[in-house]
């Protein structure tokens, strides 16, 4: 065997795990290996062999046994020395004075165990580790990030808190999405002012780190469409109306405002409004209706009904050749009968004008829609005399804010299935069936009154065991007084018609008469 052969052959058999496997196992033989070199370096030293003819060494055959036995395990990448190979290692593979150096990546266990003087001073017999020492362990690998379930779902536009343990340090946002780390309170709080996924990040005093993805669910009201409905559609109406008319003693304030559900799909307002103050006779007259949402055209029923009211009525106070122009000066009880007439005459009227615009296209049934009625009028020696005709759903209703007491001027009715109601039909407008939806209230003061379809009703009053209940007309009225502080209180009427209320998307439409005495200021009459 060539020296580049036997260099190849020791490189293949001594890496560093078989040589870790070996001397784990024979660590009293290497020990004697050890022992042996040590002997054969001395005598080396003392009495240098002669050179044969053939370049090989003439060792004793005991180190040459030994030295076979251990060389097998030097290899290239593990020791470093140079010296003559014995001659028993294989002697016909050496050529004359031609030693084997292993020069590349040493071992210096082995080197210290085969005497290599050139890591003598890092190893002595005493020291060499026989043994493999321990394998350093790895570095160990990067704490997984863990995911976390500790915050509950946000909404945008909506006050958000959720406390959190006090071993967490620091919040991160990814986004930023409006809320923030108070770390003092270890909570996170804020209004979200978007929508969707945020990666949250923990942080830990001990340096671990978590993570969460927070839902932030969008703000409701950002989802409906607001689309315009069509200015040339049959019947075509606004989306929006607002009025005021201010007196010596009161102000008369309407308005009305197309629901989300129709704006989502850009058809029109079903509800209308209308009002009027008769200053000959000091009568106040305010009216709404809702036009069935079933109905095609019911926005045009409401708008003929209310006209109808007060079209009627203006015409008999204002026509001389009837006694209703001299109302106020008749006495009290001509005033009530007088007035009771205005009532049952604005009703059917207003069916009238149903029937008036029926054709081919239009039936009955398509312009239905339901009727409130409020007229306030002066007694002859003081106080006021209030009546109300009331058909459908809605509420009317007379409210004392300083005694907080509720006079409702009807009820609200209810059709043979829940959600149903009635609607203005002939049945109610004549006999029995009108005189039963007349209502009569007498009080000493000008009264606060409020008309509205159940697009009000019903998100302010959830059941109709509340229109009776005091503390919701009181919240209601608090809610008024945005609008009626405000410069233009028609215009704020309609503006607080946006109230959100969950479920609650329907037209909606408001009547009121306000005494002075309830309003800290004048607005216009815009």
């Amino acid at each position: 065997m060539d020296t580049q052969a036997l260099k190849h052959a020791l490189n293949q058999l001594l890496d560093s795990a078989q040589f870790a496997a070996f001397a784990a196992e024979h660590a009293a033989l290497l020990a004697e290996v050890q022992t042996a070199w040590q002997q054969f370096q001395q005598a080396q030293t003392a009495a240098p062999p002669a050179d044969d003819d053939s370049g090989s060494l003439d060792l004793p055959k005991q180190e040459s046994t030994i030295a076979a036995d251990v060389m097998p395990f030097i290899s290239e990448q593990e020791a470093h020395y140079s010296a003559d190979l014995p001659e028993a290692l294989d002697k016909a593979a050496l050529p004359p004075a031609e030693p084997l150096l292993i020069t590349e990546a040493a071992n210096p266990a082995l080197e210290a165990m085969l005497g290599n003087t050139s890591h003598q001073n890092q190893y002595s017999p005493d020291t060499m580790p026989i043994h493999p020492s321990k394998a350093t362990a790895p570095p160990p690998a990067a704490q997984s990030i863990r995911s976390l379930n500790l915050l509950h779902n946000a909404q945008e536009g909506k006050a958000y808190e959720s406390r959190l343990s006090a071993d967490i340090i620091d919040v991160q946002f990814r986004p930023d999405c409006g809320l923030l780390w108070d770390g003092e309170k270890h909570r996170i709080h804020g209004s979200p002012n978007l929508s969707g996924d945020v990666q949250v990040d923990f942080y830990f005093a001990d340096r671990r780190q978590a993570q969460q993805k927070l839902y932030i669910n969008p703000n409701p009201q950002s989802l409906w469409k607001n689309l315009p409905s069509d200015p040339q559609g049959k019947f075509a109406k606004t989306d929006s109306a607002h009025a005021e008319f201010d007196t010596a003693a009161a102000a008369l304030l309407a308005a009305r405002l197309r629901g989300r559900s129709h704006a989502h799909v850009g058809s029109f307002c079903d509800d209308d409004i209308a009002f009027a103050y008769f200053e000959a006779q000091d009568i106040y007259l305010l009216t709404v209706s809702d036009g069935a949402g079933s109905a095609a055209f019911s926005r045009e029923g409401s708008r003929l009904a209310v006209n109808a009211v007060r079209d009627s009525i203006g015409k008999l106070l204002t026509d001389t050749r009837q006694n209703y122009h001299r109302l106020a000066e008749m006495d009290n009880r001509q005033r009530q009968a007088t007035a009771e007439a205005l009532i049952t005459v604005a009703a059917y009227q207003s069916l009238a004008a149903h029937h008036q615009a029926l054709d081919e296209e239009v039936s009955l049934k398509s312009l239905s829609c339901t009727l409130l009625i409020a007229l306030v009028l002066p007694l002859q020696e003081g106080g006021f005399l209030s009546l109300s005709y009331w058909v459908g759903d809605g509420a009317i209703g007379i409210y004392r804010p300083e005694t907080q007491e509720i006079v409702l001027m009807g009820e609200s009715d209810s059709g043979a299935y829940s959600g149903e109601t009635r609607f203005l039909a002939a049945e109610y407008v004549k006999d029995t069936g009108l005189q039963q939806r007349i209502y009569r209230h007498i009080s000493k003061e000008l009264p606060l009154l409020l008309l509205m379809t159940d697009g009000v009703s019903d998100p302010k009053f959830e059941t109709e065991a509340q229109l009776a209940q005091a503390e919701h007309w009181q919240a209601l009225w608090q809610e008024l007084q945005t609008p009626l502080q405000a410069e233009h209180r028609a215009a704020a009427l309609e503006e607080w018609l946006h109230f959100w209320s969950p479920g609650n998307h329907d037209d909606r439409s408001i009547a009121l008469l306000v005494p002075k005495r309830y309003l800290a200021a004048t607005g216009d009459t815009a």
